[in-house]
């Protein structure tokens, strides 16, 4: 049998699955989002990793300090479906809700204070 390049290529594109690509992306920022603690600046930096990845919505990220029952912060943000499920298995206290302005995509909050629910 001889393999033309246009018979290769579709090969290769038919092989390569970028759904496992997407999935590492997102378990990645998942975990990142779930151990930063207070840090605003390195959830900054997460959130632009996201937004680079397409897992995020540039603009939307809104971090509110905790006054009541001690400290914290209360983070929130538009999320593509994958990492707003990704970070529900990994936050307690955790919400998400569809965005009607950016359709398709998440609106995603949660607190760093336990005691604190953001549902």
């Amino acid at each position: 049998m001889r393999l033309t390049r246009k018979t290769l290529r579709k090969m290769i594109t038919e092989s390569i699955d970028d759904s496992t690509i997407i999935d590492e992306n997102v378990e990645m920022i998942a975990d990142q989002f779930a151990g930063l603690g207070d840090n605003k600046s390195v959830i900054t930096s997460v959130f632009e990793m996201a937004v680079t990845l397409g897992h995020a919505e540039e603009g939307t990220l809104d971090i509110s300090d905790i006054y009541a029952y001690g400290d914290g912060i209360i983070v929130g943000f538009v999320a593509s479906p994958e990492l707003s499920h990704a970070l529900s298995q990994r936050i307690p206290g955790f919400a998400t809700g569809p965005d009607y302005v950016k359709r398709g995509m998440y609106y995603v909050m949660y607190s760093t204070n336990p005691r604190v629910s953001v549902r």
